[in-house]
Parts: C-alpha cells; structure tokens; sequence
C-alpha cells in the first residue's frame, strides 16, 4: 500500500490511469467541501480516498478502469454503498452525501 499525503504528487500522475484522474478530481472537491480527516492511499489498481470523524467512516474508490465506488459505515450498522457519477456534479452529490453521513449525530 502506497500512501500519498501530498495532493499535487497524484496529480502529477493524473495521465497514467483514469482512476487517479478521478480521485485527483474528487480530492480537489472534498477539499473545498472540508470534509473531515482525508487519507488518501494507492492500493493495486484503485486509489482510495478516506475519511473519518469520530465512530463514522466513509471512502471513494477509484478504480484504474475509470470507476469509482463510495461507502459510508460506522461500527453499528450496515455499510452503504453507491457507484459515484463522475462529472462535476456527481462527484459534488457523493461528497455531499458523505458531508452529511459524516455531520449527523
């Protein structure tokens, strides 16, 4: 596992697969939405954006085939999952949507 803790770095890489295009999209976003504790990570052919506040977990998969995947969990129930659109404003309603999973009590 491959962590990158500086944006521009996958940036830089955007040309090489589509999924690291994704996620650098998706990070730019989440950033200016200030969504809590991002990690990104490179795992085998998709690079993982994660994101955590307190007992509540969610992430953005993007894959190197060009698709990506989001999940929001916690410890106490069921995990959701949903396939993310990957236009402006696709990725702007899953961010939303994990903004709000991750405010709610």
């Amino acid at each position: 596992m491959t962590v990158v803790q500086d944006v521009d770095t996958l940036e830089v890489t955007t040309d090489f697969s589509p999924g690291r295009a994704n996620a650098a999209a998706i990070t730019r976003a989440a950033s200016l939405l200030g969504l809590p504790g991002m990690q990104i990570t490179s795992q085998g052919e998709a690079v993982i954006i994660a994101f955590r506040s307190g007992h509540k977990f969610a992430d953005v998969e993007c894959f190197d085939d060009g698709d990506a995947v989001a999940v929001t969990y916690n410890h106490h129930g069921e995990p959701r999952a949903w396939d993310v659109d990957l236009d402006d404003a696709g990725i702007m309603n899953t961010l939303q949507t994990i903004k709000t999973y991750m405010s709610q009590s």
